[in-house]
């Protein structure tokens, strides 16, 4: 029988990342989502070999109404194949936000919400060829926004 090579490491990735979406006059919808299996063969010698994946699934939604913009972003992301149990879990972030037009479309007020559900911890982990690390962020937030903004124009000359 051969002899395993020293510091030899095989690896494979796989990703799909399929969408769909409707256009209309007042409404577009997105419904998605994103598959990534990894692979690494760390060791010849011993089964030392990780299995990473991650997936997340999204629904966008945008709608428009005379001179209001009303956006809902959903999705659940997810992960498989951690040592950490927190990792390999399942996390749904909904994000909304309003928008208003106004003084000829040259001004907008916008407002949004984001984290609605408060679940977006920030646990991830990465693993390479050759080294793996998991990581917590853990930052609770869900927050308020609001923004104005106005478009200046240049005068014209003649």
């Amino acid at each position: 029988m051969p002899e395993p090579i020293l510091n030899r490491g095989r690896s494979f990735d796989i990703s799909v990342s399929p969408s769909l979406t409707y256009r209309g006059d007042a409404l577009i919808c997105s419904l998605g989502g994103n598959y990534d299996f990894s692979y690494y063969d760390n060791n010849a010698f011993s089964a030392v070999q990780d299995r990473i994946t991650h997936y997340k699934v999204y629904l966008n939604a945008e709608y428009r109404w005379r001179s209001f913009t009303f956006k809902s972003n959903f999705r659940m992301s997810g992960s498989d194949g951690y040592d950490s149990p927190d990792l390999n879990r399942i996390v749904p972030v909904w994000d909304l936000s309003a928008s208003y037009k106004f003084l000829r479309n040259k001004a907008t007020l916008s407002l949004g919400y984001n984290d609605i559900l408060n679940k977006d911890k920030g646990y991830y982990g990465h693993s390479g060829p050759t080294w793996r690390a998991e990581f917590w962020r853990y930052t609770h937030h869900n927050y308020f926004w609001t923004t104005f903004s106005y478009r200046f124009e240049a005068k014209k000359t003649k």
